[in-house]
């Protein structure tokens, strides 16, 4: 989602799929506020191969790009807040990357 539009996977063109039909509406409302964010989500409206029953919203922001600068996870939530659109649920936070291994 940028000020250009919401954009499926392909910054080619925006989507007007059926199923984002309620991200588009948010989108209208939000656009002329977005400045340079790219707002990167996950809509989990339709149902592709897996189905999420218990999910409060369909729409979550996993990541947010200014100016092709990728923000911290902070400033990703705070932005994400600012705009009243939820983000994906931590699992863990980790602080101390010394004895993370790398596969």
């Amino acid at each position: 989602m940028s000020r250009y539009g919401v954009f499926a996977r392909s910054h080619a063109a925006p989507t007007t799929s059926p199923w984002t039909r309620q991200l588009r509406e948010k989108w209208a409302v939000l656009k002329n506020d977005l400045g340079d964010y790219e707002i990167f989500g996950e809509n989990l409206y339709a149902i592709h191969s897996i189905q999420y029953p218990l999910i409060e919203q369909h729409y979550y922001v996993f990541g947010i790009r200014e100016l092709d600068k990728w923000l911290s996870w902070e400033e990703t939530i705070f932005i994400a807040s600012m705009f009243d659109l939820p983000v994906v649920p931590v699992l863990e936070k980790i602080t101390d990357f010394s004895e993370q291994k790398i596969f």
